[in-house]
């Protein structure tokens, strides 16, 4: 195997362990106006890549070896495989696309009942201020 496809293993696996971190964060503290939708060109992008690395490894350990990794069984597929090893990582994007939109979509639909928690506990907190 050539060097890419030593970069790009080692690559999968240390920006998918990153993104599990800013999914927690994300999931914890940020709308989806403050993470993968924000405004900020930079923000943006930095969540959004290491969210998406995060399903691009759920996708290689979990969903590869069941979909599409059975493609490089096909012989016609196979001489090509062997000179393109990197096409193992290629066949991994459509699944990960597809998982990274779902979680998108959730993130989105979150925003609302993130900002009804944070409006219910600063009522919550100025009661408790005024009380004392």
């Amino acid at each position: 195997m050539d060097l890419l496809v030593y970069f790009l293993f080692v690559h999968t696996f240390a920006a998918g362990i990153l993104g599990i971190f800013v999914l927690k964060h994300v999931a914890a503290w940020k709308l989806s106006t403050e993470s993968i939708e924000s405004p900020d060109f930079g923000r943006r992008w930095f969540y959004r890549y290491l969210t998406f690395s995060f399903w691009f490894l759920l996708s290689f350990l979990s969903l590869g070896p069941l979909t599409t990794w059975q493609v490089i069984k096909l012989p016609e597929i196979q001489a090509f495989g062997r000179n393109h090893p990197w096409l193992i990582f290629a066949l991994n994007i459509p699944p990960t696309m597809l998982l990274y939109y779902f979680y998108r979509k959730f993130t989105i639909w979150a925003d609302a009942r993130k900002i009804e928690g944070r409006k219910r506990l600063a009522a919550k907190l100025s009661a408790k201020a005024r009380s004392r």
